[in-house]
């Protein structure tokens, strides 16, 4: 019985379209984490958003660079804050929204939080 299960398994796995990753630009981290997604769920943040930006948060914390930027953020420093300056770097700069988000998002930390200021 074990391995009838395994074997349809199997085969209903091997009619899956394949999956694709898409490459995250600056459009698409502004549509996760744009305001009105905070207003339809309460105070929060959209989870995706809050992931993305505070994994690049977390890279930065350990003193690393993010495409050759540094950024020293300090630890009280809140997902919102970080979303809000990421929103607000990408709102004033639709014409790069096609652009890899992580380098969108670490210049806009870098900017906001520069290192020995």
């Amino acid at each position: 019985m074990r391995y009838i299960l395994t074997f349809l398994t199997l085969l209903i796995l091997s009619f899956a379209p394949p999956a694709h990753a898409k490459p995250v630009n600056g459009q698409v981290l502004y549509g996760w984490c744009y305001a009105p997604y905070a207003k339809v769920f309460g105070e929060g943040v959209n989870p995706v958003c809050a992931g993305y930006v505070s994994a690049i948060a977390d890279v930065f914390s350990g003193n690393n660079a993010v495409n050759g930027r540094r950024a020293c953020i300090p630890p009280d420093t809140t997902i919102h804050r970080l979303r809000e300056v990421v929103v607000s770097y990408l709102k004033a700069r639709p014409e790069e929204d096609s652009k890899p988000a992580a380098d969108l998002s670490a210049r806009a930390l870098a900017d906001a939080f520069p290192c020995g200021a």
